[in-house]
């Protein structure tokens, strides 16, 4: 009985030992494994309890019977019974509408549920495995609001993104994009004809998230770069746990997905003998005797097929994460070569990432993210819209009546038995002969430290950088085309660019009971410079040493510059408060102290504000079943722009000559006074998810910027360049609406439908330039106070005259008027009504199509995704409506003034009276008919099939005999069709580079490439 007593009483204390209160630790992540912050941890039953810190982490006070209640807004609970376990880590799963996603948002993070701004996010996997060379051209279509516009079929072309259109004038409207906190460097690069894309250095592969901050709220805490929205990239990272080993490749080809029908040899005869003929002169246009038998032999030879191709394009991915212990990883070694379907253009990168993250104690952690790129494009100025050595310029203006190829294979440079009023060259001698290479090498990195000071609060300071050196090498031969004129020339360029910064934030976030807070303060110091080099040799003496030297040209013209030089100082804060996850509130702050200005206009201030009410948390709304959750927002913030050049403010000078002796010349005024662009945002919108997993985003914003920096006129006697002055003048609106969808159309237990969509309105309009209200002119378009911004500002086009087939225009005041060039000089134009002569119709009787803009009305995606078992399918389209586009490449290709080759439209030409057609009758010196004039602007409008794409996963019962993960085989086709009635290469095509004011013209530019892929993704 006595052992009995004393086993129960060993028993007793045992238990009571075990019951022993102790200190518990754990971390909360998401299905990611990302660090779920400011989640509830608390004991069952009782009122004890603590908080996730920023990272995840937690402790607290629990013993073996202890049940904790891990809880987050918009995930599902999750009960843990602590049992003997001294660290517990626990996986939230998220809940319908992922408010528990958590999204970057400038330089914190917040979960989805306590956005107050509008925010779009883009997964990585939307942008990865795509036959693109840059990320940018991935997104298009993805998030509403946001148009992404690829320049031409190009590989390694410059992409223009607008967030909510145009954000200024004269000054830059791309986006801020900044990748991993690197502010980097973006558009044209030096480039001598045709803009780079320097995105292109980025692998798209390594690109966990992409989030864009909209409007004013999200993006005013990046103050004077936040005006034209922020694009926030994140890589990729390891976590905890196994490491895994993955593979990603593809391979394929690519076709033009469109090319302009041009005259054969026989239609080419025809057609330029008929010009000819009817305009009193002799036949320009015959076969040539390439044999020397004395007769003509008939060629007709296609340019476009002799210069396109079938493309080979492939892409390599190896990569690597995990973690042990306090230290995580991610690394990736990558490869891409695309050769486009233009026989010379193609883009070749290397790139090698290393995201390293370790806890170094346990309230510091440290960081490292770091890429290196090589990327070598070669043919990028073969799309020099009229050039000689352009393409599709030489393939659609050539002769078609000739040879190739000389009887020896050496080039057929001649005319033929055609009169030599055509220069353009062999196409593909050109295009063989010359070249255009450039080399870019590229470190882009970022370390941190961030350190725990209490519970709650963490300091993180942060260096990254930016470093870009290019290289090009450009080279015409002498014997033919540009080079032809100038007895050969060779151009190079070396640059450097670097931008660093360096960011240090103060973070504090707590919950205490039902108050949410996350204050942010901070200060980033950036510094940009550049500097290059040209060199410029015109004559060549001996064609196998290119080598610019003063030794082997006739002129040799050497250069230094810089590209830039500016720095911006930034102070900044902000605080997201909740209340009862129901009332959000959200404040941000910065100033902004930018090198360009005058010392008394440098700093700028940006605030911004917003509110949200998650009305779904209210009582009245928990008879609503069908909705899971309900946000309303509101916002309105002030940001700036400052990509406005190194230094408006500055008079600057350039060297010269005045006679032999040294001078200086003005380049710039400067103007002391000059100060921010500042644009007020005002948005109003909702966040809702239905029970069934509908989920609906929708936005009104109203932007207006003001203070524009435009080039005002003044008095010529003032001796200013351009008799102008850069000054605070202007003001414009942009007004529009958003709307994404997300829906689960169909789930089984075997197959699943999801569709995601977005549309976009956006309206702008130009408030005022100038106290005088003056119209400012580029190109084919124009700004007027009180219209569409970049309206079309063209001579309107009457038609042909069915009577006697001569082309007819309007003049300022409607009066239909006719041209014939047949008539003397003095007595060529005279009106339709009445046949009386009639002065000409001129530039002056241009008129504002306010409507027709190169800016859609209406933009936006869909994309859909299906999966039925082990098999998956991807649809996405991209559809825009309302724009105009400029063809200025059929207008040359209709011309009556020379005798290169012509579109096949000229077929249509009148040729006798009573023909409805809008060619006129073919007569060789009309410079009337294809004049700049609304005959040559066409609706934009298109609906492109932008990536279908068909997997198949192998069953992980059978990857698990060969100790696998995963093995995924698809194929894929990358810009399969385009539905547009534009008559042109392409209806986003744009010649005129990264502008505002000009968007919209096509002059020869190649299409987009078509591309077919398979490909396989393998994880181990």
């Amino acid at each position: 009985m006595r052992k009995v007593l004393l086993l129960c009483l060993f028993l007793a204390s045992m238990s009571s030992l075990l019951a022993q209160d102790r200190t518990v630790k754990g971390r909360v992540t998401n299905e990611k494994g990302e660090a779920v912050s400011s989640a509830s941890v608390r004991i069952k039953n009782t009122k004890a309890g603590t908080v996730t810190g920023s990272d995840g982490s937690f402790s607290i006070i629990a013993n073996d019977k202890t049940i904790l209640i891990i809880s987050s807004l918009g995930f599902e609970s999750n009960e843990v019974t602590v049992g003997s376990q001294t660290e517990i880590n626990i996986e939230l799963k998220a809940t319908a509408g992922n408010l528990g996603e958590v999204v970057v948002v400038g330089y914190q993070q917040l979960r989805k549920a306590n956005l107050t701004g509008a925010v779009a996010r883009v997964d990585g996997k939307e942008v990865a495995n795509r036959p693109v060379m840059s990320f940018d051209q991935a997104l298009t279509g993805k998030a509403a609001g946001v148009q992404v516009n690829t320049s031409s079929g190009l590989v390694g072309d410059n992409v223009l993104i607008r967030i909510r259109g145009a954000a200024s004038i004269s000054s830059g409207s791309q986006p801020l994009i900044v990748i991993d906190g690197v502010p980097v460097t973006q558009g044209n690069d030096q480039q001598l004809y045709n803009p780079v894309n320097t995105l292109a250095d980025i692998n798209p592969n390594d690109i966990e998230s992409v989030e864009v901050l909209k409007d004013a709220s999200a993006a005013a805490i990046y103050g004077s770069r936040g005006s034209a929205g922020v694009l926030l990239i994140t890589t990729k990272k390891g976590k905890s746990g196994t490491a895994t080993v993955s593979y990603d490749g593809y391979t394929g080809f690519s076709n033009a997905s469109r090319m302009m029908k041009v005259l054969d040899g026989e239609q080419y005869n025809t057609v330029i003998n008929k010009l000819a003929t009817n305009s009193g002169s002799p036949p320009y246009a015959a076969y040539g005797d390439y044999d020397g038998d004395g007769q003509p032999d008939a060629y007709s030879t296609n340019w476009q097929d002799e210069l396109y191709r079938n493309g080979g394009t492939q892409n390599h991915q190896v990569g690597i994460s995990g973690g042990s212990g306090k230290t995580t990883y991610y690394g990736s070694i990558g490869y891409n070569d695309f050769k486009n379907y233009i026989m010379v253009n193609r883009l070749r990168r290397s790139s090698a990432r290393l995201n390293l993250t370790t806890q170094a104690t346990n309230w510091l952690e440290t960081g490292i993210k770091m890429q290196y790129s090589q990327t070598n494009s070669f043919g990028l100025g073969s799309g020099t819209g009229g050039s000689l050595s352009g393409v599709p310029f030489g393939p659609l203006t050539a002769y078609p009546n000739v040879p190739v190829y000389n009887d020896d294979g050496s080039y057929y440079i001649g005319n033929g038995g055609n009169s030599p009023l055509n220069n353009t060259p062999n196409p593909l001698a050109v295009q063989t002969l010359n070249y255009d290479n450039r080399d870019t090498r590229r470190l882009l990195g970022t370390i941190y430290g961030e350190a725990k000071i209490i519970e709650g609060l963490r300091f993180k300071s942060q260096y990254a950088v930016d470093q870009l050196s290019a290289y090009t090498d450009q080279y015409w031969d002498p014997s033919v085309g540009d080079g032809n004129g100038s007895a050969g020339i060779a151009q190079t360029v070396a640059n450097e660019k670097r931008i660093w910064s360096w960011t240090n934030t103060l973070n504090y976030v707590q919950k205490s009971g039902d108050h949410d807070f996350n204050v942010l303060l901070g200060t980033e110091y950036t510094r940009r410079n550049g500097t290059g080099f040209y060199a410029l040799g015109i004559g060549i003496n001996d064609v196998s040493l290119r080598l610019v030297d003063p030794a082997n040209y006739a002129s040799v013209n050497l250069q230094n510059f810089n590209t830039e030089n500016n720095g911006l100082a930034s102070y900044f804060g902000g605080i997201n408060y909740g209340f009862k996850s129901k009332y959000i509130a959200t404040f941000n702050l910065r100033a902004d102290a930018y090198s360009g200005f005058g010392k008394d206009n440098r700093w700028g201030y940006f605030p911004s504000g917003a509110i949200a009410w998650r009305i779904s948390k209210e009582t009245f709304m928990e008879s609503v079943s069908s909705i899971a959750d309900l946000k309303l927002r509101a916002s309105y913030g002030i940001t700036g722009n400052s990509n406005i050049g190194d230094f408006p403010a500055l008079a600057t000078f350039i060297p010269t000559q005045y006679a032999d002796i040294p001078s200086s010349n003005l380049s710039n005024p400067g103007n002391t006074s000059l100060k921010w662009e500042k644009t007020g945002q005002l948005d109003i919108g909702f966040d809702m998810t239905l029970r069934k997993g509908l989920q609906i985003t929708f936005d009104y914003y109203n932007k207006e910027t003001k203070d524009l920096i435009l080039a005002n006129p003044v008095l010529a006697t003032l001796g200013f360049p351009g008799n102008v002055i850069t000054q605070n003048i202007g003001q414009i609106r942009n007004q529009g609406l958003e709307l994404s969808v997300s829906a689960p159309i169909f789930a089984t237990k075997n197959f699943t439908w999801d569709l995601n969509f977005n549309t976009a309105w956006n309206k702008n309009k130009v408030i005022s330039t100038n106290s005088n209200n003056d119209d400012i002119l580029g190109g084919n378009a124009i700004i007027r106070p009180g219209h569409n911004l970049g309206a079309f500002f063209l001579i309107r086009w009457g038609g042909v005259n069915p009577d006697n087939g001569l082309p007819t225009f309007l003049d300022k005041n409607g009066e239909r008027k006719q041209y014939d060039h047949s008539k003397p000089a003095a007595s060529r134009w005279t009106t339709v009504k009445d046949g009386t002569v009639t002065t000409a119709v001129t530039a002056t009787d241009r008129v504002l199509m306010n409507d027709k803009t190169p800016y859609p009305k209406i933009f936006g995606g869909l994309s859909q995704t299906l999966r039925y078992r082990n098999i998956d399918m991807l649809v996405d389209l991209q559809y825009s409506f309302g724009s105009y586009v400029y063809n200025s490449t059929l207008q040359n290709l209709m011309s009556f003034t020379s005798t290169r080759n012509k579109s096949v439209h000229i077929l249509d030409a009148w040729a006798k009276p009573g023909d409805q057609t809008d060619v006129p009758r073919l007569y060789f010196g009309d410079n009337q008919f294809a004049q700049v004039s609304e005959r040559w602007l066409e609706k934009g409008d298109f609906v492109r099939i932008r990536n279908i794409q068909l997997g198949y996963s192998i069953p992980k019962a059978l990857l698990e005999k060969v100790q696998l993960t995963r093995v995924r085989i698809y194929a894929q086709a990358q810009n399969l069709f385009t539905f547009t009635g534009y008559k042109g290469m392409d209806p986003e095509a744009n010649a005129n580079g990264n502008v505002n004011l000009g968007l919209g013209v096509d002059f020869f530019r190649p299409a987009l490439p078509r591309t077919y892929t398979i490909g396989v993704n393998i994880g181990l």
